[in-house]
């Protein structure tokens, strides 16, 4: 995880439950096109991409490089994580 501030930014490293359902960010799209929805911007807090996510049962939307975590609930210490790599 990064900051935004500070000399490089790096907060802390952590684990992703292997349990994790994620979703990429077009297919979070899809979905809101299949019940009518639209989604404004690419950026925005609480938008309609999270909910969708959330409602679907997704823990995490993932667009490029970028991981947005929905369900702090799939985030281990990285030390007793389980999980060797990251998404």
């Amino acid at each position: 995880m990064y900051a935004r501030k500070g000399e490089n930014g790096k907060v802390f490293e952590y684990g992703l439950s292997s349990d994790a359902k994620t979703i990429i960010f077009e297919e979070a799209n899809k979905l809101l096109r299949k019940v009518g929805l639209t989604q404004l911007k690419k950026n925005t807090e609480d938008s309609n991409v999270d909910i969708i996510a959330i409602v679907s049962g997704f823990d995490i939307i993932k667009t490029g490089a970028t991981i947005n975590v929905l369900n702090r609930g799939v985030l281990e210490w990285k030390k007793e994580t389980k999980v060797k790599g990251f998404v």
